[in-house]
């Protein structure tokens, strides 16, 4: 079985616009601008105390700027995990070629009459679980793969996760 490697010649691009389209740094940037009215009113008109505004709007600018680093890191991960998936996978293709190779030589000396037959049965096992878990491997390759294109063009809810 062959999978398509995950082409990162861009992912500090793309992860950047994943950050840019995001929804809920779209809201808190709305919420900041609308803190900054408020601010701007209780200064201009109401001659009231501004104070608790500027604390609101540093708490929002710390809120944005601690949202855009979760975010960048929730995509560092995931982009950590498919290449050590790659890396999983690379790996149960060699024990693949390895129980293949102790297929081949169980089945060659049953037929030279070396060993039994159950012995071959052992190895044939062991070729298909290999196959399996090289199947496995590939399947989560490919689920998280998925995940994380998805999360690169349609990062809209970062709360569902």
């Amino acid at each position: 079985p062959e999978f398509i490697k995950y082409s990162d010649s861009d992912i500090d691009k793309k992860m950047e616009e994943a950050v840019n389209k995001s929804y809920d740094i779209y809201k808190m940037k709305q919420e900041l601008e609308l803190i900054k009215v408020e601010y701007f009113i209780a200064d201009q008109y109401l001659n009231t105390d501004t104070y608790p505004h500027e604390l609101a709007i540093e708490d929002k600018q710390a809120a944005i700027a601690d949202g855009i680093e979760s975010l960048k890191t929730s995509l560092l991960t995931d982009y950590y995990n498919i290449k050590n998936l790659e890396d999983n996978i690379e790996i149960e293709k060699l024990n693949l070629e390895i129980s293949q190779i102790d297929y081949d030589e169980a089945a060659s000396r049953v037929k030279l009459g070396i060993l039994n037959s159950s012995s071959e049965i052992e190895s044939k096992v062991k070729l298909i679980e290999q196959t399996n878990t090289l199947n496995n491997a590939i399947s989560n390759y490919i689920k998280a793969y998925n995940d994380f294109e998805i999360n690169l063009t349609d990062f809209q809810e970062s709360d569902s996760k």
